[in-house]
């Protein structure tokens, strides 16, 4: 399944029953990290990208940006915290672990608080 919306294209999104995550691909020439990330949560969410907490609340956005724009060897991994999950930034890829909310209940992670 292809994700694409105002600058955002995830190439691919699967979930991986064996490992337990989800995986969205992305091309960093078309599509930045924290966008790819944004999209990813937001998918596996099922919520509008605007109803999560912002991004930059969980990690330094423009700096991951930057460690990715550039050139790198596949061999650069970021780890983080983010709406409740682990989520690791490759250089084509954004891995997000499962949580107990992901069998269909409603959770409120990574929503804004009232």
């Amino acid at each position: 399944m292809s994700i694409r919306g105002p600058g955002i294209i995830l190439e691919s999104f699967v979930f991986r029953p064996g490992s337990e995550t989800y995986l969205a691909r992305y091309d960093r020439m078309k599509t930045s990290a924290s966008m790819a990330v944004i999209a990813t949560l937001a998918e596996i969410l099922d919520v509008d990208p605007t109803e999560m907490d912002p991004l930059f609340q969980s990690i330094d956005v423009e700096s991951l940006d930057a460690l990715f724009r550039g050139s790198t060897d596949g061999d650069v991994r970021v780890t983080s915290t983010v709406a409740g999950r682990e989520v690791t930034v490759t250089d084509d890829a954004v891995i997000a672990n499962r949580t107990l909310d992901d069998d269909g209940s409603t959770g409120s992670e990574g929503l804004p608080s009232a």
